[in-house]
């Protein structure tokens, strides 16, 4: 393997103060340390803010209740890193996830990211546990926290749809498609997801529409490609 690049962690963050430093443990107990880890966070009531801030790696930055794809961008803007991960406030890495990833990327100059498998798990202090139910094989999938991408993916692809509050990861991930982005897939577990009663697809139903949304805006870049 090449030398270890600097990797820059971006985490958007709004009311997580329940798991935000269970979050943050999840990224100083890996085995290759970033170097540097940013928490954006999108408007807080609750004390997340204060939790970044103890936290001598982390840099905070504030902003409106803009959403999820605001807050990623923001943190893009904030990044120094030659490589970029994303994790959300309430999910964790196992001890191993960054190290694995950047190895297979690391080692083919071709690759622009690399991504994982991803296992969710019951939040132990949610009330509803009991009668709720999470996959138990884990999921092939670029979802973001899987991820681990190279910068000039986002030069090359943009920033995240900020019109999307449900789903922008899903559209940025058939961007990447339609820019001819390289990834490698691994067959280990790199995300731990939490499920819980405050994830975004429970507490925002009334966005489903932007499924449609992004499908819809797929389909219209499709069809802007001058064909030979």
């Amino acid at each position: 393997m090449s030398a270890c690049p600097s990797i820059s962690v971006v985490i958007p963050c709004r009311n997580a103060a329940s798991y935000l430093a269970e979050t943050l443990q999840s990224i100083h107990a890996q085995t290759l340390q970033p170097l540097e880890i940013l928490v954006v966070d999108d408007g807080s009531s609750d004390d997340s803010a204060n939790i970044a801030q103890t936290d001598p790696l982390v840099r905070l930055d504030r902003q409106s209740a803009k959403g999820v794809s605001a807050a990623r961008n923001r943190g893009l803007d904030l990044a120094v890193g030659e490589l970029i991960a994303f994790l959300d406030a309430d999910d964790l890495w196992p001890v191993d996830s960054l190290r694995k990833r950047i190895d297979v990327l690391m080692a083919d100059p071709a690759l622009d990211g690399v991504y994982g498998s991803t296992e969710q798990f019951l939040s132990p202090e949610w009330h509803e546990r009991k009668t709720a139910s999470v996959p138990t094989t884990p999921m092939h999938a670029r979802v973001a926290g899987a991820m681990v991408l190279r910068r000039s993916v986002f030069d090359r692809v943009g920033e995240f749809n900020i019109q999307l509050k449900l789903g922008d990861t899903i559209d940025y991930v058939a961007r990447m498609d339609e820019a001819g982005i390289q990834f490698a897939a691994i067959n280990d577990v790199v995300l731990r997801r939490r499920v819980h009663g405050r994830n975004t697809v429970l507490t925002q139903r009334e966005h489903q529409g932007d499924y449609l949304k992004l499908l819809k805006a797929a389909l219209d870049r499709r069809r802007s490609v001058v064909r030979p």
